[in-house]
């Protein structure tokens, strides 16, 4: 596992700060083994600095919570050398109103007529079905799905009990490496799947930074996207570390742009 990787180059490295990240079901499923990797960052020593350890804490945060509307619960580590933490870590507060859902996407709304035929290809009979059934389920809730902008998550079964949670009124669910690789999730008010760029905006990231080789297929990079770090929690996280440890970080806290914490 890579966390044993990692956890060996902190013995051997003995980094001021480590940020880990990882699944909510850590909390649940995984409890035993979150737990283990606590214990065991917990544990470590250095023979070169007697005395030494790490301060240990972490929390479950929410992209959605911090300004972007994707669901992305992840729970964060953070691990701080003792004689590098000169205040409290003082973790991020949600912050609200969240950027809508429509700011990030791309192009103008098609016309009724063009969004009332817009599905999947005939060859994906999967997500073409679950559009469909996604469609008339917000229907059913009383609201226009061509009208209010919801997020679908299309390619799990057909007939999953899950499906209904997976459609999501302006935010996006979660971006997984999978469902990235499969198309990305389907935007009822623009009667298609989510464009390279709004996955990466709905990571906190900027479209215009990225230049993708032509020799990385664009489903491996759409993974790549569902597999990293939401880009505005590492910002939050770099913001609340650069006031609990200054000397590492400099004496001028880094500024956050994405939560309601005060410096």
């Amino acid at each position: 596992m890579i966390i044993l990787h990692i956890l060996r180059l902190v013995r051997a490295t003995a980094p001021r700060i480590v940020v880990l990240e990882n699944v909510g079901g850590l909390l649940t499923t995984h409890r035993e083994f979150f737990d283990a990797v606590l214990s065991m960052l917990r544990e470590t020593r250095w023979s070169w600095l007697p005395g030494q350890r790490y301060v240990i804490e972490w929390r479950q945060l929410d992209t959605k919570k911090f300004n972007i509307p994707h669901s992305r619960p992840r729970v964060w580590i953070v691990a701080v050398r003792a004689d590098s933490l000169q205040h409290a870590l003082v973790w991020p507060r949600a912050k609200a109103p969240c950027h809508t859902i429509d700011a990030l996407l791309d192009g103008t709304r098609p016309s009724r007529a063009v969004l009332a035929s817009a599905l999947p290809p005939a060859s994906s009979s999967n997500a073409r079905l679950n559009v469909i059934n996604g469609l008339r389920r917000v229907r059913d809730r009383g609201c226009d799905p061509l009208e209010v902008t919801h997020i679908m998550e299309i390619d799990n079964s057909a007939h999953g009990e899950s499906f209904s949670s997976s459609i999501m009124r302006g935010c996006s669910p979660c971006i997984t490496r999978r469902r990235a690789q499969c198309g990305g999730h389907w935007v009822s008010t623009r009667g298609r799947r989510l464009s390279t760029a709004e996955m990466l905006r709905l990571q906190g990231m900027r479209p215009a930074r990225f230049v993708v080789p032509p020799s990385v297929p664009t489903p491996a990079f759409h993974g790549m996207v569902g597999n990293s770090m939401s880009v505005n929690i590492i910002e939050v996280l770099l913001a609340m570390l650069s006031r609990a440890c200054p000397a590492v970080l400099g004496a001028t806290p880094l500024p956050d742009r994405w939560s309601a914490t005060s410096p």
